[in-house]
């Protein structure tokens, strides 16, 4: 439920100046509830250099259960004229809806575990009901820094090199601890605290037609990480990730078919937050969220291992202008196939427990700069309930 509130003198990129677009933004979603937000972009365009020369990127997100999503991103294209391209990302995530329900792919979130495990401590009324409710969830506050650059090598090859700095810590605005009676609070009495300092390298390959909604084309990428007490970290760990996506044109550019497959894993001291952050240079939630597992609920499956693949197909259907914006509208049926692996030694194992979702949504491309989606997902797994998400930055 999306509407432009304010647009103005968007170029396209080949020419010159200065455009954007700020969208309101009201969702809800069965994690998280009703939302209301707004998210602005500017952009810079030099007439040589796609889909732009620079670009700010902000997002203000709050919702009826005390979800905080907001973000500011800078995305420099050929700094000081050479082949590099610096991206630096600010966020501060506040939830209340995450999942716990253990680590691996047999986590089974039952509602009667809840309710005896309530009935136990000998709860009644309405301290009951809100102790099941928040059997299996857990709340924190994750103050984020990112920072990625790219230098291109040419013939579509460039080398990466990135810096993450996330804090995290239990609790919300207004609490410092897990919810009382919840199974994370059993695991974890105080909470996990943790400040995750890590370093990332890499190698990326891109052929993608067009970076914001590509038609044809494979953009891929292999990162190493890593987190150390050494350069600031409280925990210790080595990851690894793979990440090939590609795109087919199945009736010129109006019917795509598009694929993502991830392979991740890590070895060492994590965090359950850090369980839920597969590496490489795109933010994703695993297993459970609006970029992975949609259909399931907020990072349901944690582990070490992780393995992905999507496939969805898009259809664009009105490509109107809206007060000199260009759009593009349309639809999309996908599949989510997720495994999950307590930790390394799990490989033998892994795709034993398959965690499928299937799903659609509706597509809006804003002026070939990003793309807003609405999905909806279902999986066997939570009994075929539907999940709807809004996404105001998809980058699949």
């Amino acid at each position: 439920m999306l509407g432009v509130l304010a647009a103005f003198a968007t170029e396209v990129w080949q020419e010159e100046g200065i455009g954007g677009a700020a969208l309101p933004a009201l969702s809800y979603t069965t994690d998280e509830g009703l939302g209301m937000g707004l998210v602005g972009t500017l952009y810079s365009y030099d007439g040589e250099t796609a889909p732009y020369r620079a670009s700010v990127y902000a997002l203000v997100y709050v919702t009826t259960r005390g979800v905080h999503a907001h973000a500011i991103e800078l995305d420099w294209l050929n700094v000081a004229h050479l082949p590099l391209r610096v991206t630096a990302r600010a966020e501060l995530n506040v939830t209340r809806s995450a999942t716990y329900c253990g680590v691996g792919p047999d986590v089974t979130c039952d509602p009667v575990v809840a309710a005896a495990s309530v009935a136990a401590a000998g709860l009644e009324g309405e301290e009951a009901t809100e102790a099941e409710r928040t059997f299996y969830l857990l709340r924190r506050v994750q103050p984020v820094l990112r920072l990625d650059g790219r230098w291109k090598l040419g013939s579509g090859w460039s080398l990466l090199a990135g810096y993450r700095l996330q804090g995290s810590r239990p609790g919300d605005l207004k609490a410092r601890t897990p919810f009382a009676h919840s199974l994370y609070a059993r695991h974890f009495p105080e909470g996990e605290r943790s400040m995750a300092s890590v370093l990332q390298l890499g190698v990326m390959f891109d052929t993608r037609d067009e970076e914001p909604a590509p038609s044809r084309g494979v953009w891929a990428e292999a990162t190493v990480r890593g987190a150390s007490r050494l350069w600031g970290s409280t925990m210790g760990y080595v990851g690894a990730n793979v990440t090939v996506r590609g795109y087919v044109p199945l009736v010129g550019d109006r019917l795509v078919l598009a694929d993502r497959v991830v392979l991740d894993g890590l070895v060492g001291d994590a965090p359950t937050s850090e369980l839920t952050i597969p590496g490489g240079t795109q933010t994703l939630l695993f297993y459970g969220d609006m970029t992975t597992g949609r259909g399931v609920r907020i990072g349901r499956y944690l582990g070490r291992t992780k393995v992905l693949q999507q496939l969805e197909l898009r259809g664009s259907v009105w490509r109107p202008s809206l007060a000199g914006i260009e759009l593009d509208l349309g639809g999309l049926a996908f599949t989510d196939l997720g495994f999950v692996g307590v930790d390394a030694s799990d490989t033998r194992t892994l795709f034993t427990r398959p965690l499928p979702t299937v799903g659609g949504g509706l597509r809006i491309g804003v002026d070939h700069t990003f793309i807003i989606r609405a999905d909806v997902g279902v999986s066997a797994m939570e009994a075929w309930s539907p999940y709807v998400y809004l996404d105001l930055d998809n980058l699949f």
